[in-house]
């Protein structure tokens, strides 16, 4: 009877503060233990350089007492947002065509191998297999070669699938307390400054690209849905910013480039 009178009033500015959220995926095959060589193995992008805690960082627009500069104004938060949440539909469907029927792959398409000897190139964006294929020891000299000869980037949807293996592997397996004590050394060595996150535009995309993907396929040989998202954000990011994907998912991100060809994947072999 005290609630139900009560009038609450929505902030205008409050309704689109948050980042999208990325559902975990393609962590069935972490939990296994990591070799014995994993903590003398190079990491990728090792630096000095530490990713800032989320508690000093503010939302874009906010309102909190974390904004300092005391420079805060409805204004500015509204451009601010809309410079994240920019998402052009009619753009999208012109890029990604979701409602073709033809869904035959090109044989022209070549799938690129990571070879020796390994050569310089285009900046590579990591898919999140590449960590753990490091971190286990499972990747070949050319694979290691390659990551030191090219600039390394990392894309805030690997990180929330590692992220998410703090809270799903069971801590009364003696092997839980090793396996994140590696995947946060991997973590806390991504460079801040090559740390991206996928643009609105992307994430739109990459959602009728993963639909797009699974209705070519059969019914009965389904991924699971956000594992297929994951790596089509990662395969447009790397699209949208010139780099190359880096994976061993042949599966996934081939048919990625069938649907579209503009992107760039190099593949590996553990």
């Amino acid at each position: 009877r005290l609630i139900g009178p009560l009038r609450f009033v929505a902030d205008p500015l409050s309704t689109q503060r948050r980042l999208p959220v990325f559902s975990p995926g393609r962590t069935d095959a972490l939990p296994v233990v990591f070799g014995s060589r994993s903590s003398k193995r190079r990491r990728p992008g090792a630096a000095l350089f530490r990713i800032p805690s989320c508690s000093s960082t503010p939302w874009p627009g906010s309102r909190s007492k974390m904004n300092l500069d005391g420079n805060w104004s409805p204004e500015k938060a509204r451009s601010t947002r809309a410079l994240i949440l920019n998402f052009d539909l009619k753009r999208a469907l012109r890029h990604i065509d979701p409602q073709r029927a033809n869904f035959l792959r090109s044989p022209e398409v070549a799938l690129d191998f990571v070879a020796e000897p390994v050569a310089t190139g285009s900046q590579l964006l990591l898919d999140t297999c590449v960590y753990v294929d490091v971190l286990q020891g499972k990747t070949t000299r050319a694979v290691d070669t390659l990551l030191d000869l090219r600039l390394v980037n990392h894309s805030v949807v690997c990180l929330s699938e590692l992220t998410h293996l703090f809270g799903r592997l069971d801590p009364a397996d003696p092997r839980t307390k090793f396996a994140l004590k590696q995947i946060a050394g991997v973590i806390a060595d991504i460079p801040n400054h090559r740390l991206g996150a996928p643009s609105a535009q992307v994430c739109g995309e990459a959602g009728m690209l993963a639909g797009l993907v699974e209705r070519s396929r059969n019914p009965r040989d389904q991924t699971h849905r956000s594992d297929l998202l994951n790596d089509a954000i990662i395969f447009l990011q790397a699209l949208e910013q010139g780099q190359t994907v880096l994976t061993r998912n042949i599966r996934d991100f081939s048919a990625f480039l069938a649907m579209a060809p503009a992107g760039r994947v190099t593949f590996y072999q553990s």
